[in-house]
């Protein structure tokens, strides 16, 4: 791996970092803190965002960028893995997944550097990250292949779902059969495929180079052509860092003219070994655990008892995921949120496509800003997507509720969700409120209206694959004698 396409890569991501920190902050109380996280949360962000902004300015200057990756990956492991399930943040989704991802490997090359400085374990740690990255987008374009996206269902929803698209008015006037969108649904998951496929063929310098760098070449181009469509945040630009890993030589990266670092190491060859070992296993691994996913998820198949509970704690310790981003089951409804006067009834918007998210109205400018961001559509959505994923469980989906709006900062309020589905129209797409579901801040109780009885809004998308599964973090199905039983 070419030193400046590292140093240009590291640079890249702490500057990433530092802006995800600055858009955090309008509304940090809630995503980083109390908000989401209860009281235990309260006064963390006055240590938290200091020691994020430091490291990610230490990682684009240089500055002992072996701590500050290292510091990182612990603030972000924190928020965006170890307690994915455990609040309405549910860890920042596929970019805080990025996010993690990208910080674990600035690790490990660090390390790698310190420890052996004949560059030997600075390529195996390479490898893992070539391999590991491949499957990723490999993943990901097999499951929208999957999903809908080589039938016409994919990408549509999104662009024109105020949620996910920049130009989700415009795009929402466009016909939903146009060849525009048939071309990205087709492109979508080739290219993602395609680049996880030559990022696999050449991930050995010994085999084809040639064609990791075109999947690399690739990447960045798909993912720069997602960054003005749709909103994903950091994400888009997030998935071009590990390919400057994989590219030739650049030969460019910002001046450092601060630049420290830890001095390297003499370790013991069988440190090197162990490690090495650790490495190979962890590539052996991976087939083995996406195959199990696959099996759970698709076929409906669990491994032997002990093989399934194994590998599936070891992928949620990672993390090792199912890629399922930007499908129509996340993409094809939104959400309006409303305060109720409890006197007359009276409707006030708190969350809306007029106002939130079109960009001109400016006088609720801070909850523009948290709404704007990806990881709180991210959140919203998945308060929802619970009706599908679990849907004889309608006690999770309202445990979620009652934890999400109370973060509106409306104490003692009625506040109205609305679910509007995303329908195609012969000519445009058509936006329907199918239910109301409020719920009473001071008896936190809930209450749904179903505006229309015959819509299952808690149905998968067409062609989608999803399945009530086990609980948590698994893509084993439920039993459904366990399901009954309820």
């Amino acid at each position: 791996m070419d030193p400046a396409n590292y140093v240009l890569a590291r640079q890249f991501a702490g500057v990433l970092f530092f802006l995800d920190l600055l858009l955090y902050l309008p509304y940090a109380n809630v995503c980083l803190g109390a908000g989401y996280w209860g009281g235990g949360h309260k006064h963390v962000l006055r240590v938290v965002a200091p020691i994020w902004a430091a490291a990610s300015i230490a990682l684009v200057l240089g500055v002992y960028p072996l701590i500050a990756a290292g510091v990182l990956w612990l603030v972000f492991r924190h928020y965006y893995v170890a307690n994915r399930w455990n609040n309405a943040f549910r860890g920042g989704g596929a970019p805080g997944f990025m996010s993690h991802w990208v910080a674990m490997y600035l690790v490990l090359f660090e390390l790698a550097r310190v420890l052996d400085t004949s560059g030997g374990l600075v390529h195996w740690v390479r490898l893992m990250s070539n391999v590991d990255f491949g499957v990723i987008l490999l993943c990901s374009g097999t499951y929208k292949a999957l999903s809908g996206y080589l039938r016409g269902e994919g990408m549509e929803y999104g662009l024109a779902n105020p949620f996910w698209g920049y130009w989700f008015g415009w795009f929402k006037r466009r016909r939903p059969s146009h060849l525009g969108f048939r071309l990205q649904n087709i492109w979508a998951p080739i290219a993602q495929i395609s680049t996880g496929v030559c990022l696999l063929l050449g991930a050995s310098t010994t085999w084809f180079p040639e064609i990791r760098w075109a999947g690399a070449v690739l990447c960045i181009l798909s993912f720069g052509y997602l960054l003005p469509t749709v909103r994903l945040g950091r994400l888009a630009v997030l998935m071009m860092v590990p390919a400057l890993w994989f590219l030739p030589e650049l030969g460019v990266a910002l001046p450092e003219p601060l630049a420290r670092s830890l001095p390297a190491s003499v370790v013991p060859d069988v440190v090197i070994t162990i490690l090495v070992g650790t490495i190979i296993a962890y590539i052996a691994v991976l087939p083995v655990l996406k195959v199990m996913q696959y099996l759970n998820l698709f076929a409906k198949i669990e491994l032997p008892g002990p093989l399934q509970k194994g590998l599936t704690w070891y992928a949620n310790k990672v993390p090792i995921i199912m890629w399922r981003v930007f499908t129509p089951d996340v993409t094809n409804f939104f959400v309006r949120i409303h305060r109720v006067d409890r006197a007359t009834g009276a409707k006030t918007p708190l969350v809306h496509e007029d106002t939130t998210y079109s960009y001109r109205d400016l006088r609720q400018w801070r909850r523009s800003l948290r709404y704007l961001h990806v990881t709180e559509s991210i959140a919203l959505t998945t308060v929802f997507t619970t009706l599908k994923y679990f849907r004889s469980q309608r006690a999770l989906f309202e445990e979620r509720l009652r934890a999400y709006a109370p973060t509106l900062g409306e104490p003692g309020a009625l506040l109205e969700f609305e679910y509007v589905a995303i329908l195609k129209g012969e000519e445009t797409f058509e936006f329907l409120p199918v239910t109301r579901f409020t719920i009473d801040l001071v008896s936190n109780e809930i209450t749904e209206d179903r505006l229309v009885p015959e819509f299952e809004y808690d149905a998968p998308a067409k062609y989608s694959h999803i399945k009530e599964t086990a609980g948590y973090g698994t893509y084993a199905p439920r039993d459904p004698a366990s399901a009954a039983a309820r």
